[in-house]
C-alpha cells in the first residue's frame, strides 16, 4: 500500500505548538497510474525510435514535438531543429500539401487514406519524393516512396 502522510502542528492561543495533526491518504491507486503511464511512455518511446517509417508528433498548430531518426534523415535537419518548429519552417516545399491534409485530420479525427505528395527536401535538393498511403479492398496501406515500397494487410 502506497501513503501520503501530512503532518501540521496544532498552536494554542498564544501561537505556541500544543500537538500534531497527522493525515494519511491511500495513494495506492495514484501511484499503480503512475507506473502505467510510466510503461505506456516507455512503449512509445521504443515504437517510435525504431520504426523504419518517418514519424512526428505535431500540435494543433502544426509544431514539431517529436519527431523520429527516420524523419529526421528524410528532413535532412537535426531533430533539436525540428522541436518548436512548424511544419512549413522544416519543409517549406511541401508544406502547402501537407498542412491542408493535417488540419483536416485534426478538426476531423478522420485517418488520411489516398493520399500522395511530391516534393524535395533538404536531405536531398533538387530530388522529387514520393510519399502515399492507399487504402484498397479491405484494410490495406501501401506505403511508397522513390527507394521502396511496403504493403500492410490489416
Amino acid at each position: 500500500m502506497d501513503v501520503s502522510f501530512k503532518l501540521s502542528p496544532v498552536k494554542d492561543e498564544r501561537g505556541e505548538i500544543i500537538a500534531l495533526s497527522a493525515i494519511v491518504s491511500d495513494i495506492s491507486q495514484r501511484k499503480a497510474l503512475e507506473r502505467d503511464l510510466t510503461v505506456r511512455e516507455q512503449l512509445l518511446r521504443a515504437f517510435f525510435s525504431a520504426a523504419p517509417a518517418g514519424l512526428a508528433i505535431l500540435d494543433s498548430d502544426l509544431r514539431f514535438l517529436q519527431i523520429n531518426e527516420a524523419l529526421v534523415t528524410a528532413n535532412g535537419l537535426p531533430a533539436s531543429a525540428h522541436l518548436g518548429r512548424t511544419v512549413r519552417e522544416i519543409v517549406p516545399d511541401l508544406a502547402p500539401k501537407l498542412e491542408p491534409v493535417f488540419q483536416k485530420r485534426l478538426a476531423t479525427g478522420e485517418p488520411v487514406l489516398n493520399f500522395e505528395v511530391k516534393g524535395e527536401t533538404r536531405a536531398r535538393p533538387g530530388v522529387s519524393r514520393y510519399w502515399g498511403f492507399e487504402q484498397r479492398a479491405g484494410i490495406q496501406v501501401k506505403l511508397r516512396n522513390e527507394e521502396s515500397e511496403a504493403q500492410v494487410d490489416v
